[in-house]
């Protein structure tokens, strides 16, 4: 425009030639010249910038117009034929390379319009032939723009449609699908942050689970949102039925290493009964067969323990497992109890070189509990303290006790209990060693058993180790009494010294002698 109004100027008012005129024109001429770089300068950033090819040729083009007005401002001081015509040339070099680039770019624009058509077509049928999600594009306000096939196949039939009307024009009533499980705040604070949202969104009423996503896109300073709904309810069956095939599996692998163990825990001691059954049937005409007998029924006697010990703890866990195992409740003193089970086993830990202490923050303390489970539970733990711990070291008994719990504490500096197994050392049939030339015997039923017994008693157990020197438990059971007509009945217990002996029976070192004379 600059362009044509300047040689509509210079052609109409320049000649005839005077003074004044000529000042004028040397002026003009200069500030078009100017003029047309900085706005050539322009057009070549923009171009740098937006990488379009448009804008460099109107760069060039302005740059060729500058050229003729610096042309033009020479010709008025020189009025040659040669400047005049380069003038002219330079301005009509200016056109054809705006026509060109106009040129170029057009057809440069048909054809991306042509491959975008293609792609925008392309798109559009992909939503719309989508046979997997209910896609609806809406307003800002939800008001329904558009809706793919899949949605009007599904409109009035399907069970998450039903009651809605969806019909172009209307809004879209979202939460009529989730109700109260979809939190709408939720929804746009996510949309406001992140432009975005998905969530899978279990449906009560109808026993499936949604998957429903939005997105935020805008054209032409419009805003749209995409909605996508879709049931996912087969997607997580299947998730959950794999899940369902690796617990089978893991409990499969469990089982067959529970039966291997335990045929091994079996097997040694009926290997050392028929042994010495054989010894004896051998030797029952000897005149010295009673001597021989008293040799081996020490031994006869540990192993049978020590089957009756396991066959036991298998019937209490199958008892637990179908409900058949309860507490039987009185008042007992908590103090007597852990304490006459701790004195209980000094003797036989003195064998292996340890040494037991036992400590506590109250002399009696009554509280409501199943003293046989009591007795199950501390040697259970005194028994693993004792196999698990080498010659000098020792072990501590300790009750600690508030207004809340009651704390009985089982501390040694054994070998500890390895840091990746802690996690699941209270699972059934869990060892730190499960090979069968493991130096300690144990079924891996033990702690398993504890804790049911302190769970059904109300009652928590925790451990502490380092994996590397000594362990810690400590079981908490609730300070409470049991009260009958506003009294309170207290019960005696007594240590039952047989179950003492049969719970160490599978600490072989207690019965070195009985294994090796």
């Amino acid at each position: 425009l600059i362009t044509f109004i300047s040689i509509y100027i210079e052609y109409k008012y320049m000649y005839p030639y005077n003074e004044n005129i000529i000042k004028f024109y040397k002026v003009y001429n200069i500030f078009l010249a100017i003029v047309y770089i900085i706005i050539a300068f322009r057009f070549f950033k923009k171009s740098f910038n937006k990488k379009e090819y448009i804008y460099s040729v109107i760069g060039s083009s302005a740059l060729m117009f500058s050229i003729k007005s610096i042309y033009d401002f020479f010709y008025i001081i020189n009025p040659t034929e040669e400047i005049g015509l380069t003038s002219t040339s330079t301005i009509f070099l200016g056109f054809i390379i705006f026509i060109l680039g106009l040129f170029i770019e057009l057809s440069r624009s048909i054809k991306i319009n042509r491959i975008l058509d293609g792609q925008r077509s392309l798109f559009i049928k992909i939503i719309d032939e989508n046979k997997h999600s209910n896609i609806i594009i809406c307003d800002e306000n939800y008001k329904i723009e558009y809706k793919n096939a899949k949605t009007i196949e599904n409109m009035g039939k399907n069970h998450y449609f039903k009651d809605l009307d969806i019909e172009i024009g209307k809004k879209f009533d979202i939460a009529k699908i989730y109700k109260e499980n979809l939190n709408l705040k939720e929804i746009e604070y996510e949309m406001s942050r992140y432009g975005c949202y998905s969530k899978d969104i279990y449906i009560k009423d109808i026993d499936k689970i949604l998957d429903i996503s939005i997105q935020t896109f805008e054209i032409n300073n419009k805003k749209y949102k995409v909605l996508s709904i879709k049931d996912v309810s087969e997607k997580y069956e299947l998730e959950k039925a794999l899940l369902k095939y690796e617990r089978i599996k893991q409990e499969e692998k469990v089982k067959n290493e529970f039966f291997s163990n335990i045929s091994h825990e079996l097997k040694t001691p009926l290997n050392i009964i028929y042994s010495a059954n054989q010894l004896l049937s051998v030797s029952v005409e000897k005149s010295n067969f009673k001597e021989i007998y008293i040799k081996y029924k020490d031994c006869l006697d540990i192993n049978c323990k020590r089957m009756l010990r396991l066959i036991d703890n298998i019937v209490d866990i199958t008892k637990l497992d179908v409900g058949f195992k309860c507490p039987e409740f009185d008042n007992y003193n908590i103090v007597k109890i852990v304490e006459d089970m701790t004195l209980s086993v000094v003797s036989y830990a003195n064998v292996k070189g340890i040494e037991v202490l036992f400590d506590t923050d109250v002399e009696e303390l009554d509280i409501k509990c199943d003293p046989d489970m009591i007795e199950r539970i501390v040697l259970n733990l005194l028994s693993n303290a004792i196999k698990f711990s080498e010659e000098g070291s020792s072990i501590l008994v300790e009750i600690l006790s508030n207004k809340t719990w009651v704390g009985i504490k089982v501390k040694d500096n054994g070998i500890g209990i390895p840091v990746e197994i802690q996690d699941k050392i209270f699972d059934r049939f869990v060892q730190g060693d499960k090979s069968m030339r493991r130096k300690k015997e144990g079924s891996g039923i033990g702690l398993s058993l504890v804790k049911s017994l302190v769970e059904l008693m109300d009652g928590k157990i925790y451990l502490e180790s380092d994996g590397k020197s000594g362990t810690e438990f400590t079981v908490l059971l609730p300070n409470k009494l049991i009260t009958e007509d506003e009294k309170i009945v207290h019960k005696d217990y007594q240590v039952d010294l047989q179950r003492i002996k049969l719970e160490l029976s599978d600490i072989y070192e207690l019965y070195h002698d009985e294994y090796v004379r």
